[in-house]
């Protein structure tokens, strides 16, 4: 298996429609509940395909709205 830098794993995401939450977890470092809390809390949108029972799905995010985030969050911090 080859294995992939930070920086090449962040240019694949920018490329990328959706990405999974292990691979927000790699990329940006944030952490599952974290996201799990924003989308709940309304500050971040999440999308879930899920199988013909409908039980469990994959949780899909945007990579420009995990950076939107950052941002946000960054600048809250900052204020």
């Amino acid at each position: 298996m080859k294995q992939v830098s930070k920086s090449e794993s962040a240019a694949n995401a920018k490329q990328a429609v959706f990405i999974r939450v292990s691979d927000v977890t790699r990329i940006y470092g944030l952490k599952r509940g974290f996201l799990y809390n924003m989308v709940k809390a309304g500050h971040l949108k999440s999308t879930t395909l899920k199988g013909r029972c409908g039980m469990k799905g994959i949780v899909l995010f945007r990579p420009e709205d995990i950076e939107n985030l950052i941002k946000t969050q960054s600048t809250e911090v900052n204020r």
